[in-house]
């Protein structure tokens, strides 16, 4: 076997969890090829994987000595030098990899993220909401604090929490101002904070249950004119009452900041401290998209900056737009984690009633399939008002109350013998129509095993999503479809399921 033949059995045992054959073979790999800079920074992964991080710096650091240029061998021995607690060491070669390739600025605030969470930040604010209670009991009535904040910066808040209500439940929420130098209110949306039309601007706060556990909300950036950080902390739609330490803490993400700080002073980089650039920082979207524009053709492959511009149009309510950017950001950084909770903001929760698909699953369909795309869907509801926003519905209904409801074009098709559709309408309606997914949502109950009798009905070349799986004769039909299309259906489970099929 060659040298790479060998690498690649290497990596496989690796992958299979066994670490001693995997470097056994790492060896042999190095014997024939002693140059071969891979070898040596898969053998530091595979020591990793075993707690032998001195000996794996030792591999990092020869796979670096062959080859320089790669940011990936920077990236690995970074992350253990900061494991092991060398901080400055650590800092130094992520340095490097900016120096190399001033787009892995993103990447390191993306996916390499997790590298900075067990540091012990130096800068944080801590603030009581109460001067006589160790614990607070929050109600709907907001306790309200006041802190002062420095001008584009990012922060997040950290506390303890406890609650009965199950953990799978958010039921407690901080409610978010900004104010400018004379305490005077700054008007909202706040960038990466997400926006209610009734609350405002606000923030989930999470518990693992009735044990006290820690949470810290999700980082966000204060505008060039804010001063002061005013914070509501209340429970929210009549949920049990959550506990909260009364004693809490505002902490100063050091990450973005420090890696502003590492960027090199040349040309190049440049244009990496525009791409941070906040909606309610510009006179207009006009103004803001031409910047990243132009700062995207000196980086098309900065994902950073489509985030950027994603988080303006939906500054700007234009969620299509929005979703588009946010969809870059995924083709572009696999490790890019969709950000539904902006989302969240965008559309009316309450009508995703009973009678609709989840908020889950709408989410899914937003993030998975282009807007302005078709949809055909079995069975209406109050989830096709919400989903014709954004996309062209094709609606086959058996109930005439639902008829014409929504913005779709519907397809009456009653039921036969109580069971399913009339095929021959549904065939003879979608002959000309052409849909991108398929959304198994009726027809009520059992009656949906009837798809089963009509499957040349359909083109099944597109994305097929069957709602409620988590009932028994909803996932057979899950089951029995994925066999005759020769593929596996994914299941995803929040407090309805649903299944995937493409």
């Amino acid at each position: 076997m060659s040298a790479g033949q060998l690498l690649k059995q290497a990596n496989h045992l690796k992958r299979a969890g066994k670490l001693d054959e995997a470097i056994a073979l790492y060896h042999q790999v190095i014997e024939r090829n002693p140059h071969f800079a891979w070898a040596y920074s898969n053998l530091g992964d595979a020591l990793v994987k075993q707690g032998n991080l001195e000996p794996a710096v030792t591999e990092y650091h020869r796979a670096i000595e062959i080859n320089p240029n790669s940011p990936f061998f920077y990236i690995n021995l970074g992350r253990v030098l900061i494991q092991q607690g060398y901080w400055e060491r650590g800092i130094h070669y992520l340095r490097k990899i900016i120096q190399i390739n001033p787009i892995f600025l993103y990447e390191l605030n993306g996916k390499y993220k997790q590298l900075f969470n067990s540091l012990e930040r130096e800068e944080y604010c801590e603030f009581c909401l109460s001067d006589h209670e160790d614990l607070i009991e929050l109600t709907e009535q907001p306790r309200w604090v006041t802190l002062p904040t420095k001008p584009l910066t990012s922060y997040s808040i950290s506390g303890q929490s406890s609650s009965d209500q199950p953990p799978t439940h958010n039921q407690a929420l901080i409610q978010v101002e900004f104010l400018d130098k004379n305490q005077k209110l700054i008007p909202s949306p706040y960038s990466a904070i997400p926006n209610s039309k009734i609350l405002g601007p606000y923030f989930y706060i999470s518990t693992s249950g009735k044990n006290f556990s820690e949470f810290t909300t999700n980082v966000f950036n204060t505008s060039s004119e804010t001063y002061y950080l005013r914070l509501g902390f209340r429970t929210w739609n009549n949920k049990k009452p959550m506990i909260l330490g009364s004693r809490l803490k505002l902490v100063l993400d050091l990450l973005v900041s420090l890696l502003e700080k590492l960027t090199p002073n040349h040309n190049r980089a440049k244009p990496l401290s525009e791409v941070r650039v906040h909606s309610d920082d510009l006179k207009n979207v006009n103004e803001a998209v031409d910047l990243l524009t132009r700062v995207n053709s000196i980086l098309p492959n900065c994902y950073g900056i489509y985030d950027t511009l994603g988080d303006i149009w939906m500054g700007q309510q234009q969620l299509g737009k929005a979703i588009s950017a946010y969809g870059k950001c995924s083709l572009m950084n696999p490790n890019y984690s969709f950000p539904y909770e902006k989302l969240r903001q965008a559309y009316d929760v309450n009508n995703l009633n009973g009678w609709a698909i989840s908020e889950n699953l709408f989410l899914y369909i937003l993030e998975t399939l282009p807007v302005g795309s078709t949809i055909l869907e079995l069975g209406s509801g109050t989830g096709t008002l919400e989903l014709s926003k954004y996309y062209n519905m094709v609606s086959i209904e058996h109930d005439k109350e639902w008829l014409n409801k929504y913005d779709s074009h519907y397809i009456y098709a009653p039921l036969v013998n109580d069971l399913w559709y009339d095929g021959n309408v549904v065939r003879r309606e979608l002959r000309n129509i052409d849909y991108h997914l398929i959304l198994v949502d009726g027809p009520p109950q059992h009656r949906r095993k009837g798809v089963l009798s009509y499957l040349d009905l359909f083109n099944w070349n597109v994305q097929i999503i069957l709602d409620d799986v988590n009932r028994k004769y909803d996932m057979d039909v899950a089951i029995s479809l994925s066999k005759h299309l020769g593929k596996i259906p994914t299941v995803y489970r929040y407090d309805k399921y649903f299944a995937v099929i493409k």
